[in-house]
């Protein structure tokens, strides 16, 4: 069970590896922060960039819409 003290971002992704570096860093000083990418299928390097700054990465089954992907990182 997740912490109380702890708040989750999950954050939709797919193809952003262009915008996922700033996304991410807009929380990186937050020590009560989980943040969550949950990529639909990207063939850029959106997962290997989450990975790389401390994400938990759920890569859902491609052609899933936002909304999707937000529901599937709550199950986390």
């Amino acid at each position: 069970m997740p912490s109380a003290d702890r708040i989750s971002i999950i954050i939709p992704t797919l193809d952003e590896e262009e915008c996922l570096g700033r996304t991410l860093e807009s929380s990186m000083g937050a020590t009560c922060v989980e943040r969550i990418v949950v990529d639909g299928g990207s063939s850029d390097g959106t997962v290997r960039i989450a990975r790389a700054n401390g994400c938990r990465v759920l890569v859902a089954p491609p052609g899933r819409d936002a909304a999707t992907g937000d529901v599937s990182g709550r199950r986390l």
